[in-house]
């Protein structure tokens, strides 16, 4: 027992921190607890969030937040001089709106979230009310039986949901109202408010879901379509700063050569580095969520370790700048040819998703039933290599007497489009869909799969363009020191092109280049296929133009 309990206790000591852990502890540390309790924005707020603490818990973990750093910024700004003291305080001031941050990115995770798959919920009820007039808390629990690989987020709704109705104490229709009043997304809202409309008026349940479903499909393809319309802009944009940025640190280094003038480049190099983490989680925020099951960021983060470590050796004089760009390319290299396969398939498997309902489609409409239908179109599996081994598992589970559903669950396909569409036919050869049903399944998965490929095709443009970022700021460099040289205009111009401070800094272009690339073209910054090329670019830029 002794031994049980001593491993018990040091597996819950190795458990990663969560946040209501860390919660938690700050309210346990809090100096003071305000007898009076506070108004209902802070209710709302965690509401909306999805955050369920007690509010006086929630009062002092914000009282610690910003007790225990003001203890530190007092010293802090009375001992240490400026601009220091001002970095520090800054990270300590950005640790203090913690507690107002939480709830605001947990409710647009939530409304993110569902509001993407909120089309798939659409088709699902539509296959659902194929042969029965489900209700909601129905629907919802269909949805938790088909796991959270297939919809995370709209299966957090229907736990809680489910919380609600069990221990509510009211009816379903109250308990949906209440649950759902807050939720920081209005189309859910809009849609939970329709669908109760349609059952308390006796509407048709599956017109309403074919109708929301389409709604919701061309819905998200406007969606991509803008968000294909912003990132390039703002690729545009990032490019075009990136690439003037080598020229504007040889302009000042040139200009202001002081002893002031090392900490100038790098606060420089540091807003810079800001300013492109900024751009990246701009893109992030206005990015349709997707599921896809992708590698760790470990690749990525190795990637800049070995990229930051050969810089300052560089920087210092143990490396060329030549020589410190080689172990990040070969590394870059190495992580795409390991990734390569598992990235081919994501996107292949959303390319065959339409094609795969299309022929079940077509089979079902020759009179076959939904499990022959399968069976037949395994016989020509080779045309879905990338989805061939989760149809076959699939028809195995089904011969060997499992539920569609419970077999469902045992695909593990890498693409959340592959996940989703197996779950709703899983559900179909429940509920005995036809053809026409295939038919309309297979049209909106399309339309989505091909939304998603001319985002891809409309960046493919700024990514070669990115390959020209460090090849561009060469040029700039070389000709500004050809200028220099000449003597009549800013004579410290040559020295200055040839110290590790330019190196660097087209160095760093083309890595945050490439960050920004990664995630505007493969909507990830694990999938680095662009930075070899950009990389190699670099290094070809200083063999060419000579920056020492």
């Amino acid at each position: 027992m002794k031994v049980a309990y001593k491993r018990r206790r040091i597996l819950l000591l190795l458990r990663p921190p969560t946040l209501g852990g860390y919660v938690r502890l700050l309210a346990r540390l809090s100096p003071f607890s305000p007898s009076v309790r506070p108004g209902g924005w802070l209710d709302s707020a965690l509401e909306r969030g999805a955050i369920f603490f007690p509010t006086m818990t929630y009062v002092r973990f914000i009282i610690s937040s910003l007790f225990y750093p003001l203890l530190a910024e007092i010293p802090v700004l009375l001992f240490i001089p400026p601009p220091l003291s001002l970095a520090l305080v800054s990270l300590l001031l950005l640790g203090q709106t913690i507690p107002v941050v939480i709830p605001r990115v947990q409710a647009w995770q939530r409304r993110r979230a569902v509001e993407a798959e909120l089309p798939f919920v659409g088709m699902l009820l539509f296959v659902l009310s194929h042969e029965s007039f489900p209700n909601i808390v129905d629907a919802f629990s269909k949805i938790r039986e088909l796991g959270s690989d297939v919809f995370p987020g709209m299966s957090r709704e229907a736990s809680i949901l489910e919380r609600n109705v069990t221990y509510g104490g009211t009816s379903e229709a109250s308990a949906v109202e209440s649950t759902f009043a807050a939720h920081p997304s209005e189309q859910f809202r809009s849609f939970l408010h329709g669908y109760l409309t349609a059952l308390l008026t006796g509407k048709e349940i599956h017109g309403f879901a074919r109708e929301e479903a389409g709604r919701f499909v061309a819905g998200l393809e406007e969606r991509w379509q803008g968000f294909a319309r912003l990132t390039s802009s703002m690729t545009e944009v990032a490019f075009t700063l990136l690439s003037i940025f080598p020229v504007g640190i040889q302009m000042v280094a040139t200009t202001f050569l002081n002893p002031h003038s090392v900490n100038l480049l790098l606060l420089s190099h540091t807003l810079l580095v800001g300013a492109t983490v900024g751009i990246i989680f701009l893109i992030d925020k206005v990015q349709p969520a997707i599921h896809d099951k992708e590698y760790s960021f470990a690749s990525t983060a190795l990637l800049v370790a070995v990229w930051s470590s050969c810089s300052l050796l560089m920087y210092i004089g143990y490396l060329t700048p030549i020589e410190s760009l080689i172990p990040p390319l070969s590394v870059s290299l190495l992580l795409v040819v390991w990734s390569r396969r598992h990235f081919r398939l994501l996107h292949a498997g959303e390319s065959e998703v339409g094609l795969l309902l299309h022929d079940l489609a077509e089979e079902s409409r020759a009179g076959a039933s939904l499990p022959i239908a399968l069976s037949r179109v395994m016989a020509y599996s080779a045309r879905f290599p990338s989805t061939r081994e989760s149809l076959r598992t699939f028809s195995t589970l089904l011969d060997l007497g499992y539920d569609p559903v419970a077999a469902q669950k045992r695909i593990t396909h890498g693409s959340w489009l592959v996940r989703v569409s197996m779950s709703i036919l899983a559900v179909a050869f429940l509920t005995g869909g036809g053809y026409e049903l295939l038919d309309r399944l297979s049209a909106s998965f399309r339309r989505i799969s091909d939304a998603r490929h001319s985002l891809s095709v409309s960046i493919l443009p700024f990514a070669v363009l990115g390959v020209f970022v460090p090849l561009i700021s060469g040029a700039a460099v070389w000709l500004l020191s050809g200028i220099g040289s000449l003597g009549s205009f800013l004579p410290n111009l040559a020295a200055q092109s040839q110290g590790p401070g330019v190196a660097l800094s087209i160095s760093l272009t083309s890595l945050l280049s490439g960050l920004i690339v990664t995630k505007a073209y493969t909507l990830s910054l694990r999938n680095l296929v662009v930075m070899p090329p950009l990389i190699a670019a670099t290094l070809v830029s200083l063999l060419i133009f000579g920056v020492r």
